[in-house]
């Protein structure tokens, strides 16, 4: 087989350039130069043109390459009606192929920063999550979708090494500053004046446990005392029940020593399941206490 077609002038004749595909049968080379084809509508199948560029472009095809385009519209497509109708592919004013089944361009779900979003008519992304009874680990410089639960719901993380519902959290599993700004503060104010034994200053009440914010102790009169305030359910035992102060006041005409502990905004102890609040003093001391608490 031989490429191109002489064409008979006689002697010196022309060729027509092209490519034979086989005996008798040549293929026209088009060369595309910067122009475009409008095409017409018609039946698919009809006519086929093939544009097939050379292997190695001249230097002016490449500097100026053939663009691929539409005319930009307003108009909503219209949709064939029938098996092999011709339908053309649809640009919106700004260049942009349209590739949804509406009038709506592919960057619909898109929205500027503060944008505004408007029920049953703005369009967005829908972003779903991963479900594994054993989560993979991923490393730095991995990427990984949201891990759900079996239900959907997503799972964040609230301590060291555990996920956790995020509608399921516990408050006795958050720390303990957190579970002071999330819940109100009772306080407690009592006067003694006689010895107490184990004494209530906190009921406890079922399995609730609570903590103790502020902890303040007053003395007046001139008798003096071994004060002790702890956690439990019975009498002091030193070691054994959770204590909180313990220590021994002189008040006189001239003097009524104090304590104050914690600030306040934060709890610094917490009791057990079931535990009251108690005081025990070893005498008639004069003794003033003020406890804020969250009881949980």
């Amino acid at each position: 087989m031989a490429d191109n077609l002489q064409v008979d002038e006689g002697t010196g004749g022309k060729y027509a350039e092209t490519t034979e595909v086989s005996a008798n049968i040549h293929r026209p080379k088009v060369e595309v130069a910067n122009t475009s084809i409008a095409g017409t509508a018609g039946t698919p199948n009809a006519s086929v043109l093939t544009i097939q560029g050379p292997t190695a472009p001249d230097a002016a095809i490449a500097a100026t390459p053939v663009t691929i385009g539409g005319r930009g519209s307003t108009a909503t497509p219209t949709a064939a009606s029938a098996d092999n109708d011709v339908v053309h592919g649809w640009f919106d004013l700004n260049g942009r192929l349209h590739v949804v089944a509406d009038t709506t361009p592919l960057d619909g779900a898109i929205y500027v920063d503060d944008a505004d979003w408007t029920d049953s008519t703005s369009k967005h992304l829908l972003t779903g999550g991963l479900y594994q009874s054993s989560p993979q680990t991923v490393t730095d410089g991995d990427v990984a979708p949201y891990l759900i639960d079996a239900n959907g719901r997503q799972i964040v993380k609230a301590a060291a090494n555990s996920g956790v519902d995020i509608g399921d959290v516990d408050v006795l599993s958050l720390p303990a500053k957190t579970v002071a700004k999330c819940i109100a503060w009772s306080n407690y104010a009592q006067e003694f004046t006689t010895t107490q034994t184990s004494a209530d200053l906190v009921a406890a009440s079922g399995a609730t446990v609570f903590y103790v914010g502020r902890l303040t102790i007053g003395t007046g009169g001139t008798t003096a005392g071994l004060v002790t305030i702890y956690y439990g359910t019975g009498a002091y035992s030193a070691g054994t029940s959770k204590c909180l102060f313990r220590g021994n006041f002189a008040p006189s005409a001239t003097a009524y020593p104090g304590v104050v502990i914690g600030n306040g905004a934060a709890p610094f102890c917490i009791s057990a399941a079931s535990d009251a609040l108690k005081i025990t003093t070893s005498a008639g001391i004069t003794v003033y206490v003020q406890v804020d608490y969250i009881r949980v």
